[in-house]
């Protein structure tokens, strides 16, 4: 009978097991310093080649950070958009333990082309607000947020200082009116200048990019959403994949 050999888990991956294990252990919090490469190695006992390849690994999967000059920490926790869900990017941000805050770019009122009346199910032509936000978690830029809501709504709407206020609770409040529904689609695209500018990241850099269409209680479109971001800073997944 021919005798088996084992079979051993490649070095990476028992770098990454132990890499995690020691985060684990050691109760490491984000924004946390992890030891030396030479530390590591003794104490999970593989070599530097290994190791490197399992930050690596965990910088993709956006767990750890590595900053030149000064090494590799825990990565901060990532909030998340469930798609479906009505948005809200203050309590996504305040789950994971961060303090959200929004930068205002441009708060106006507009005309529709014919694409924004198509969206919002309005007449080409017809005002609208625009609202550009840079949406940000401990001062860290996440997401750019364009919203487009059918002023005839909501009139005066562009006189509040939305980098205070959330845009859903002045329209509750003030409107009475309520979104209840949405319908988003994701793509995959690539940075602007401009939007790499805004997001303190490199132009060309991948970038998820949300189309969304709000409805309130009774079927009316309110919000046409544009939003661009960073997958390494912000999650977004569909209800069937949590």
């Amino acid at each position: 009978m021919t005798k088996r050999t084992p079979v051993s888990a490649p070095a990476r991956d028992k770098a990454t097991e132990g890499l995690m294990h020691y985060v684990e252990g050691h109760g490491l919090k984000a924004g946390d310093r992890l030891p030396s490469e030479r530390e590591l190695c003794a104490r999970i006992g593989v070599s530097r080649t290994a190791l490197r390849g399992a930050v690596a690994h965990l910088r993709s999967r956006h767990l750890l950070v590595s900053k030149v000059g000064s090494g590799t920490y825990v990565a901060p926790q990532r909030p998340i958009n469930v798609m479906g869900r009505t948005f809200d990017f203050s309590e996504a941000v305040r789950q994971v333990g961060r303090e959200p805050s929004s930068r205002v770019v441009h708060a106006e009122v507009v005309f529709a082309d014919e694409g924004l009346a198509e969206h919002l199910e309005v007449p080409a032509g017809e005002l609208l607000f625009h609202l550009q936000r840079v949406r940000l978690a401990d001062g860290e830029p996440l997401i750019i947020d364009d919203s487009y809501v059918d002023r005839t709504l909501c009139p005066g709407v562009e006189d509040h200082d939305f980098s205070q206020l959330a845009l859903y609770e002045v329209l509750l409040d003030e409107y009475d009116i309520s979104v209840v529904y949405s319908m988003e689609r994701v793509t995959v695209g690539h940075l602007t200048q401009g939007e790499a500018s805004l997001l303190d990241a490199e132009p060309g850099e991948p970038v998820l990019v949300l189309d969304g269409i709000e409805r309130s209680t009774d079927d009316v479109v309110v919000e046409y959403l544009h939003s661009v971001t960073l997958p390494g800073r912000y999650r977004i997944a569909s209800l069937t994949s949590l």
